[in-house]
């Protein structure tokens, strides 16, 4: 397992976040529901990886997100 710094994990984190909270409120202003903002969101960050060229979200970071969204699904699990 190679070491993976902090800020690869928070800097993917704080982008899905605050394109989250940017799309949520387009989507009010357009008086459509929030959630679509989010899903909005987490497709383009998710298509991310595919733009040739980028270093926001490298190998770490996807590391470090896929075990926060096994975490995320232990918690909403009934």
């Amino acid at each position: 397992m190679e070491n993976i710094e902090y800020y690869e994990v928070l800097l993917p984190i704080a982008l899905i976040i605050i394109t989250s909270k940017l799309l949520m409120k387009l989507c009010k202003k357009l008086n459509l529901p929030e959630v679509i903002g989010m899903l909005i969101a987490g497709i383009l960050v998710g298509l991310n990886k595919y733009i040739p060229g980028q270093d926001i979200l490298n190998n770490s970071s996807h590391i470090g997100l896929e075990f926060f969204s096994k975490v995320g699904v232990f918690l909403i699990r009934p």
